[in-house]
This record gives structure tokens, sequence and C-alpha cells, in this order.
């Protein structure tokens, strides 16, 4: 078989026009029916995983999760700005953000919009204490509107 980097060779082109597509199609389908016996057997009847598995072979099943890395974003504010006013940016200047004084910082999740909080100190070293997480139709709607979507907090 090719490298990801070089082209098929007429001879592997040759095999894919001799494929056999009704075999492609039956693997599909079975792959389609794996995949809903697990949803069936990880997620019953439409439920959908919380902090805590339902059962320990649940928990077994999602461990392969545990490992995956997520990045964890806090932000303050934002502005948008021109590229002149970019460059005129001097050290010991004041950039004036979008949120107040006291309102909530927005959490992100791999850019999609979990929670709300504010900064403490913790150790020396900057924390957020979380005030809210957002429900699951609330976490769907920002993941399906991008990460421009905002939800206001319930204050």
């Amino acid at each position: 078989m090719a490298k990801d980097d070089e082209f098929l060779s007429s001879e592997e082109i040759n095999k894919l026009e001799n494929l056999n597509w009704s075999d492609v199609t039956n693997e599909l389908i079975r792959n389609k029916e794996l995949v809903r016996a697990e949803n069936e057997v990880l997620f019953p009847k439409g439920e959908v995983a919380r902090n805590k598995p339902a059962n320990k072979a649940t928990a077994l099943s999602l461990e392969f999760l545990y490992d995956i890395p997520l990045t964890l974003r806090v932000e303050v504010g934002g502005k948008r700005m021109l590229v002149s006013e970019v460059l005129g940016l001097e050290s010991e200047g004041i950039l004036e953000l979008d949120k107040a004084v006291g309102q909530p910082l927005d959490i992100y999740v791999n850019d999609v919009l979990v929670g709300y909080g504010v900064i403490v100190e913790q150790e020396k070293k900057y924390g957020i204490k979380i005030t809210e997480i957002l429900d699951e139709k609330e976490r769907l709607a920002a993941l399906h509107l991008g990460t421009s979507a905002t939800i206001n907090p319930k204050s």
C-alpha cells in the first residue's frame, strides 16, 4: 500500500476498482450495529454518562477515556482590535476588556463553554472557583453555535 505522502500505484487503483462494494456496505452495517449495541449497554434508555458511571461494567468500558488530554481555558475577557492598535501597544499600557469587574469568567474545555467561575488565590497561585456548570443542553447549544456563543450565566 502507498505511504501517506505517495500516490496510489496503478496496481492499487485496479484493486480498488475491483473492490466488491457489497462487502464494504455489509461491514459498515455490522459496525453500525456494534456501535448501537455498545451504546445501549453504556447508556441504557438514552441516558448520558454523568460524573459516576451507572455500574461497574460501564466504569470499566469507559476507562480508556480517562487518559485523553483536554484543554481547559478560563477567559477573563476579550477585545477586538485593529492591526494598527495592536502595533501601537506599549508596556504598562492597559487593555480594557469586554467583561465587567466581578462578572463570572467563562470556563471552556476544548473550546466548548462548560461553566463559569471567579478568580481566587490558591497557595500563591491563581485558581478558579467554579460557580456554575452548564447543564447538558446549554453545553450542546454552545458546541453547535461555536465558541463565539455566549450563554448568560445565572447571577
